[in-house]
């Protein structure tokens, strides 16, 4: 095999062995039980009485079809239920799984989740259909109930996992044989969101994944006389069954997003079955089957309301991104709300999932440390009041500090439709806004630029932001400051066409030389301070896992940094990305 000594003009590395026997997919799943303690009252097979006790079945991909004369494929609807499928864990059980390559908190995980444990639960049929057109009620069978799950780097450290969907973890959401092992579903999914669907309909919901329910290492709680960071790495899982019993079939790596996304709604069937939910009043936000459009009712005086669908992955400032919509107004008025004569805001926009929990959350208050609006990108309108009608376009950090650009007089006429584009470019901070009215320029509007925060230059700062979900606010004109200028706004508009453009937020890296030895290979790449690397592997280009990763602190002048690869895994293809 003949090496090329520097390989400047390409980011990937390709070395194949000519005897290598390439897989039908990547090794995601746990290698290795390392301890595993039944525990009271696992569960036994019907007839024999013979223990779902094999620990070894936990071991590689979940089940994708059940044998027997009453077996057949798995589905939401039909769970694995054989002892060489499913392992048991009874009160006070517990097993320990080792992954090789480790899992890895990597920043393009869909919806930052890094691994998925996948069991025997089902969904229960209600129509008495069992051929294939089973309909269910979102109610469900099998599965366990309170666990806890701790990662660990060493086996020695143990961090527990500690997030609301924790403590009924055992609980695991549907298999789905026909899906991908290594993408997870949206953690906000719950049984009720399948009440009402066929096969078809919740392979929709799913969007390819296998099920499962996925799990973050961001999760892990710090034990008590360690470090204040938690592991961007583990190599062990461990499982604790607390109460009753649990079945787990499986357990996987996460797979990276490679690509970034793109989301579009076109609203052509009701999106609350593809996804949406709604915080606040379901009356404002109304599927029109008919247009195929969404009816929004901005109305001040009601709570906040958001119809939100999550993106599937974080958006920072470290990466660009765009997002679009189409816009028509049936009505707007000012001053509908008593003592509040202002303008008021309407309002689409990305944010942050935790925002639509918050009842103290206020828009009106502005910068405010206890009711002020956290983690958003979006587009507002503000009718006018005296000072000229206002679109508005910016960014609010993790810290309610303000970037945002107003463009007036600029008028939104009912009965047009308005094309809107938000783009943010990263490398340069810089929000800019498209605009069309009836298919032609409307504007021009005023890009923003970063860290223009405030009125003092010199004190402008941007903390950053974590935004996951794309979302049509309806704002409450509660808490706004000060109170003499107080506004409120009542609107009903169609939104239509939303579409989301994510860039991949981690960067191809040049790979300088390789070197062979006798401990495998050695692949070199001049690495800067500050940042994280990590070393990915494929054996058919179309699915990349990464193997090895490494922080560089420092880098002095001439300092070399390389990935060591075992002999074992030196087949495929490899490519080194940084963040």
């Amino acid at each position: 095999m003949h090496w090329n000594a520097r390989l400047l003009a390409t980011l990937t590395l390709a070395w194949f062995s000519q005897n290598a026997v390439l897989p039908a997919q990547p090794d995601l799943f746990a290698d290795r039980v390392v301890a595993y303690e039944s525990g009271i009252g696992f569960a036994t097979a019907f007839g024999s009485g013979l223990g779902y006790t094999n620990s070894s079945v936990i071991l590689g991909p979940p089940s994708r079809e059940t044998p027997g004369d009453f077996g057949g494929p798995v589905t939401p609807f039909a769970p694995p239920y054989l002892r060489e499928q499913i392992l048991s864990l009874g009160e006070g059980g517990m097993v320990e799984l080792e992954f090789d390559p480790p899992v890895f908190d990597h920043p393009e995980n869909p919806f930052g989740l890094d691994f998925i444990l996948y069991g025997n639960v089902g969904l229960t049929i209600t129509n008495g259909d069992f051929t294939g057109g089973g309909i269910t009620d979102g109610t469900s069978f099998g599965g366990g109930t309170e666990v806890q799950i701790s990662v660990s780097e060493t086996g020695e450290t143990w961090y527990p996992l500690e997030h609301d969907s924790i403590s009924d973890a055992g609980k695991l959401l549907p298999t789905d044989g026909a899906g991908d092992w290594g993408r997870p579903l949206d953690p906000n999914l719950n049984y009720a969101d399948f009440a009402g669907a066929d096969l078809e309909r919740i392979r929709r919901i799913y969007g390819g994944s296998g099920g499962g329910s996925g799990f973050d290492l961001a999760w892990a709680s710090i034990p008590e006389g360690q470090p204040e960071t938690t592991p961007e790495s583990v190599r062990f899982v461990r499982i604790e069954s607390l109460t009753s019993k649990i079945e787990i079939d499986a357990a996987s790596s996460v797979l990276p997003s490679n690509a970034g996304i793109r989301s579009l709604e076109r609203f052509e069937e009701d999106p609350r079955r593809n996804g949406w939910k709604t915080t606040g009043s379901e009356d404002q936000f109304v599927w029109e089957a008919d247009s195929g459009r969404l009816l929004v009712h901005w109305d001040s005086s009601q709570p906040n309301a958001w119809f939100h669908r999550p993106l599937g992955l974080e958006i920072d400032t470290r990466r660009d991104f765009s997002f679009s919509f189409e816009l028509e107004l049936k009505s707007i008025a000012i001053g509908t709300t008593p003592d509040k004569p202002f303008t008021f805001p309407i309002a689409v926009g990305l944010y942050d999932l935790d925002q639509a929990g918050r009842a103290d959350l206020f828009r009106g208050a502005g910068i405010h440390p206890e009711h002020g609006l956290r983690n958003v990108v979006e587009w507002v309108y503000f009718p006018d009041s005296g000072f000229g009608a206002t679109v508005s376009s910016g960014m609010i950090s993790r810290d309610n500090e303000w970037a945002f650009q107003n463009s007036f007089p600029l008028e939104l006429q009912v009965g047009k439709r308005y094309g809107v584009r938000l783009s943010f470019h990263a490398a340069e901070g810089l929000l800019s806004t498209e605009m069309t009215a009836d298919g032609e320029p409307f504007g021009p509007i005023k890009d923003m630029q970063l860290p223009q925060v405030g009125t003092d230059p010199a004190g402008a700062q941007f903390s950053g932001m974590r935004l996951n979900a794309l979302a049509v606010f309806s704002y409450h004109d509660g808490g706004q400051s000060p109170p003499e200028f107080a506004g409120s706004v009542r609107a009903t508009g169609y939104v239509d066409n939303l579409q989301v453009d994510l860039s991949p937020s981690v960067s191809p890296e040049r790979i300088d030389r390789i070197e062979r030895a006798a401990d495998g290979l050695r692949i070199y790449y001049p690495g800067q301070s500050d940042r994280r690397y990590w070393l990915e592997h494929s054996r058919y280009f179309s699915t990349w896992l990464p193997l090895r990763q490494q922080s560089v602190e420092t880098s002095g002048a001439g300092e070399e940094f390389f990935f060591q690869v075992l002999p074992e895994g030196e087949h495929g293809f490899f490519r080194i990305r940084s963040r």
